[in-house]
């Protein structure tokens, strides 16, 4: 019982922190190096796949090299189809863009129903005012030539909305109108449907804009000429370069390799090597984690010697001031006899006060190391 409580105490002491950095040092090493064996592997199994993916390439281009007669020869009439439907679809998608800046049917129906609205409520042609104000323009370019073209359509389709705003208005005044003056007496009519009549206010929002109320050139991005002219000359480009295609190829000779090992054998071999040095490396720190684990026995072995030296040597530890030793050391107080305590400044460096918080120095120094 006695050696099992002074190894409760061992523990706390300096066999015991011998025996935790020991078992820390154990583990130290093992845990960098079974770290290192397994990246080992993992790099051994990524040169395995670099040597695996380097072989199909390999494969693949030899492959390549001897087979392009035969693709070329079935698949050449799937892909002049392709080609074929390739360059349709590019006109289907450059089709709308053209016709949205160069055909100019919708600017002759535009130009009708401004021209009408203008004659029905007497004010100058809006349509040539907008004709007259872009053929004043200088063309440097095709570009600045379809530009103008383009501003002047939508200038055309915004007074277009100005006018169809009007109609609408006219006809909700003269609707208003109609009703008001079937719902009363013609001569209440006369006093009270007169504000239906002045649907001259159907042109205060187009007079309210300005004329600059249809300006489209803060609205159309700068370069815009350039854009489309760059798209029609590469639609026409892509069209030329098809139409004379060639196919070239030239096979190169292939030196024949003597004496070399698979690509499938090789990285067999290596993993092979791999996992044979650290089964070795792994029964190594087996040994030494066990061979460690005896370290344990120091703490019963210090155990065992201080049990020893404690019931032989009356000098052996005693050091400290007991219970025991007050009652002592009290009694020969009260015979007048020569006693010890208070301990002198000297004697508190050797012997030790359990009542006191202050550890020596000597403990100190155990603690510590």
């Amino acid at each position: 019982m006695e050696i099992f409580l002074l190894t409760l105490h061992s523990f706390g002491g300096k066999v015991g922190r011998g025996v935790i950095k020991t078992f820390v040092l154990a583990f130290i090493l093992s845990g960098p190096v079974e770290n290192i064996t397994s990246n080992g592997k993992e790099v051994v199994r990524v040169f395995a796949c670099t040597t695996s993916l380097t072989f199909n390439l390999t494969k693949t281009r030899f492959e390549l090299m001897f087979k392009p007669f035969s693709e070329a020869l079935f698949g050449m009439k799937a892909d002049v189809n392709e080609v074929k439907d390739t360059m349709r679809s590019i006109r289907d998608v450059s089709a709308p863009v053209v016709g949205e800046v160069e055909d100019e049917t919708e600017m002759r129906k535009l130009k009708e129903e401004n021209d009408y609205m203008d004659a029905k409520t007497g004010d100058s042609s809006r349509c040539k005012d907008i004709i007259a104000k872009y053929e004043g323009k200088w063309e440097k370019s095709e570009t600045e030539k379809l530009e103008k073209m383009y501003s002047k359509k939508i200038e055309l389709r915004c007074e277009d909305q100005f006018t169809r705003a009007a109609n609408n208005c006219r006809d909700m005044f003269k609707t208003a109108y109609d009703k008001c003056y079937d719902a009363v007496t013609w001569i209440a009519a006369w006093l009270l449907c007169w504000p239906m009549k002045l649907d001259f206010v159907c042109n205060i929002a187009q007079a309210l804009g300005g004329t600059s109320r249809c300006d489209p050139s803060k609205d159309i991005d700068p370069g815009f000429g350039d854009g489309y002219v760059y798209l029609k000359k590469s639609r026409g480009q892509f069209s030329e370069n098809f139409k004379n295609v060639r196919l070239q190829y030239k096979i190169g000779k292939i030196k024949q390799l003597i004496d070399i090992r698979d690509s499938y054998d090789t990285p067999k071999a290596i993993l092979h090597l791999v996992n044979a040095k650290r089964s070795i490396l792994h029964k190594l720190l087996v040994v030494l984690k066990r061979i460690l684990a005896f370290v344990f026995l120091r703490i019963i072995l210090n155990a065992q010697t201080y049990l020893d030296k404690y019931l032989s040597d009356i000098q052996f530890n005693n050091v400290y001031i007991t219970i025991y030793f007050r009652k002592i050391d009290a009694r020969r107080r009260k015979q007048g006899k020569y006693i010890l305590l208070p301990l002198k400044k000297i004697e508190k460096k050797k012997l030790v006060d359990p009542c006191t918080p202050l550890p020596l120095k000597t403990e100190n120094q155990q603690l510590l190391w």
